[in-house]
């Protein structure tokens, strides 16, 4: 797979030798599918109205070029690469099509989503609370530095989105914590 960064892909899934993307799970490609069409504006992603006002409500106005392509695999529950430079809009793409599947009656955790540090978590938990709060997601950071008890009877009770580090997570899995059975 050729997945090399340049200006003409930017915002584009990653592509075979014949520059056609794909997600993972299909056979077909997704621009079969009609999964990789840029759509230009948040309202026409088929997203639900509770996350498209905590969209605007977080100060997004029109999507960026990742996000217009990645959102709608993501929403469709596809595996999705996509790639761009720092900045570009990446976290906010996997936010909101990982808000967009959540079962908002179901509480236990839905979603783990992993970052490398301490600091990437806290930003990417801001932006799950932030881009969710008409929702009424249940989210929490899951990292070292924070009491374990209390993480412990968070995660307890039911949290919807974890974002945390490796080590924590995989911590509050072995203690029976954070449950992901689901």
């Amino acid at each position: 797979m050729d997945n090399d960064y340049n200006d003409e892909n930017a915002g584009s899934l990653p592509h075979n030798r014949d520059g056609v993307g794909q997600a993972a799970g299909g056979t077909e490609p997704v621009e079969k599918q009609g999964l990789t069409e840029a759509i230009e504006d948040f309202s026409e992603m088929g997203l639900r109205d509770d996350l498209l006002r905590g969209i605007y409500a977080y100060g997004f106005e029109r999507p960026t070029p990742i996000q217009q392509r990645a959102i709608k695999p993501l929403c469709a529950v596809r595996d999705t690469l996509a790639q761009a430079q720092s900045g570009q809009g990446k976290t906010g793409a996997f936010t909101i099509g990982t808000l967009h599947t959540l079962d908002l009656n179901e509480r236990d955790c839905q979603v783990i989503i992993l970052s490398n540090t301490r600091e990437l978590a806290k930003q990417t938990a801001e932006v799950v609370s932030g881009l969710g709060q008409y929702m009424n997601v249940s989210s929490m950071a899951c990292i070292g530095g924070q009491a374990m008890r209390e993480s412990m009877e968070a995660l307890r009770r039911g949290v919807q989105v974890v974002v945390g580090t490796p080590g924590r997570v995989l911590h509050m899995i072995t203690n029976g914590a954070l449950r992901t059975g689901r």
